[in-house]
């Protein structure tokens, strides 16, 4: 298990009910939603959603959740590019996430290439000595 992800289920049990509902402000969808005592009010004054203490709970979870899976997939990402050649210069920009995907993934295709290639000629070469040791 990673770091973060103990962080966070660390930081997801001890987060306690009072501490959710003392904060102010809550971002959902780059909307500001205001928290008044056990009832959040949208700050768009057209809409009048408003959510109970519960599922401002619940909704803190699932986004505490959700930063710490894309924070474990962030730092998986960071592993794999370490792993897979390319330029590691101060100059060459960090690869994308679809870059390092597609990257690994050819790079595995040519490391499989490769390999079925060492396995012809390991056969090959087999055969031949098999051929030479019944010659003598």
């Amino acid at each position: 298990m990673h770091r973060s992800a103990t962080y966070c289920i660390t930081a997801a049990r001890t987060e306690s009910r009072a501490k959710r509902q003392a904060k102010l402000f809550l971002f959902l969808k780059s909307d500001i939603f205001c928290i008044n005592q056990d009832r959040i009010i949208h700050s768009d004054f057209s809409i009048h959603h408003q959510m109970t203490s519960s599922e401002t709970g619940a909704r803190l979870s699932i986004n505490l959740r959700e930063r710490c899976r894309m924070h474990d997939l962030n730092e998986a990402l960071d592993d794999l590019r370490a792993v897979i050649p390319y330029a590691h210069g101060g100059s060459v920009r960090k690869l994308s996430k679809i870059a390092t995907l597609l990257l690994a993934k050819n790079h595995i295709i040519m490391q499989s290439k490769a390999i079925d290639e060492l396995r012809q000629l390991v056969t090959t070469l087999r055969a031949q000595n098999s051929v030479k040791s019944t010659e003598d």
